[in-house]
């Protein structure tokens, strides 16, 4: 038992992924046609927001996809934006966000209860993941995570951070 356990641990969700995103419009389109989604694209190129929406017919959920230019880790491509979650895309791995709080613990005793793919948020997270040909998903406390210094933000360099994690899991999809 681990003296973590007694307090909050905010969860860090992550999968390696093997898309193209080198063009943002090309990108944005594969979104809309794999996931079946109407994709609004946010970007400035020049001081010019531009703005484009991918329209499937019948279908009212929008997403945004949003081309990121981030000083602090600068190998952050885009941000996925979706009611309840985002994905943040980097080169070659995209980090899960959602927007209610969740616990590491509570998420692991789901998961080894067999219960965490029940619940509507992660089985329409899974689900999509496994559209775009992701079949692994990481689980570890956040707090945990050392990537270290000088390191850039790619597969490799999280991976090994995750592994030196105590506390993680992983859920193949």
């Amino acid at each position: 038992m681990n003296n973590l356990e007694e307090i909050y641990q905010h969860p860090g969700i992550t999968c390696k992924h093997e898309l193209n995103i080198s063009d943002f419009k090309t990108f944005a389109n594969e979104l809309s046609q794999k996931l079946n989604l109407n994709v609004e694209m946010r970007y400035h190129r020049s001081s010019i927001l531009y703005n484009k929406t991918i329209s499937k017919d019948e279908i009212t959920k929008k997403t945004y996809l949003e081309e990121k230019c981030c000083s602090f880790i600068p190998e952050t491509k885009y941000e996925f934006v979706q009611k309840d979650f985002k994905f943040i895309i980097y080169e070659d791995f995209i980090e899960i966000s959602v927007e209610i709080t969740l616990d590491y613990f509570h998420l692991i005793q789901l998961y080894n209860e067999n219960q965490l793919l029940k619940i509507e948020l992660f089985e329409t997270i899974f689900n999509q993941l496994k559209i775009l040909g992701i079949n692994e998903i990481h689980f570890f406390v956040f707090d945990e995570f050392r990537i270290g210094q000088n390191k850039n933000y790619c597969w490799e360099n999280v991976i090994s951070a995750i592994n030196k994690s105590d506390n993680k899991f992983v859920i193949e999809i």
